[in-house]
């Protein structure tokens, strides 16, 4: 961890601004992440693009709507939470803005982002959790009824061996103790007496 995060400083980061995004779905939707590697593919792009146009757009609008602009992103996946749960959720490394380029035969010049608002994570979130839900049901992975719902499990968990354990990891609990075992946790926890 510690050399790839010198990695990317010295040699794949620009000297720009970077700002810490984190993608953290719906357990069911974490499910699917976690067993199935076309939609975690296909998810990463989705928050990759969504976020990269978003902040080209805006560049374009502080500097000159008839410019290109550029922007760039590191995506990792986190497979595993403190409690060594599965938790499948992305954490992006995103240029805090974009490089606007003029013409070709000038530099590009970097554009910083306006300050975030609320309204501006709302939006994004809004977007992503569209193109998200809309993937996975074009994949037949996500029932059109209804968008995800936390806690939701789906008939494939039950189906596969895999299943079961992997829901429990997600959602915090045990899957192989009776059902009165409540989630782990893992703060200020008192040994058991006998």
């Amino acid at each position: 961890m510690a050399d790839t995060a010198a990695h990317l400083v010295d040699h794949v980061l620009p000297h720009a601004p970077v700002r810490q995004w984190v993608l953290s779905c719906p357990y069911r939707i974490r499910f699917l992440l976690a067993s199935s590697p076309r939609p975690r593919t296909a998810v990463r792009g989705i928050l990759t693009r969504t976020r990269l146009a978003w902040l080209e757009q805006r560049a374009l609008r502080a500097s000159a709507p008839e410019l290109t602009a550029r922007s760039g992103a590191v995506v990792f996946a986190q497979r595993f939470g403190s409690a060594l749960n599965l938790s499948r959720h992305f954490h992006a490394l995103v240029l805090d803005g974009a490089f606007v380029l003029p013409s070709s035969s000038v530099s590009p010049r970097f554009q910083p982002a306006a300050p975030l608002t609320d309204a501006d994570v709302v939006e994004l979130v809004e977007q992503l959790a569209q193109r998200i839900t809309r993937y996975l049901q074009r994949l037949g992975r996500l029932p059109r009824a209804h968008a995800p719902v936390e806690g939701d499990e789906s008939a494939e968990h039950e189906a596969s061996f895999f299943g079961q354990p992997c829901a429990a990891s997600i959602s915090g609990s045990s899957a192989l103790a009776p059902e009165s075992v409540q989630p782990a946790t893992t703060a200020n926890r008192q040994p058991r007496r006998r």
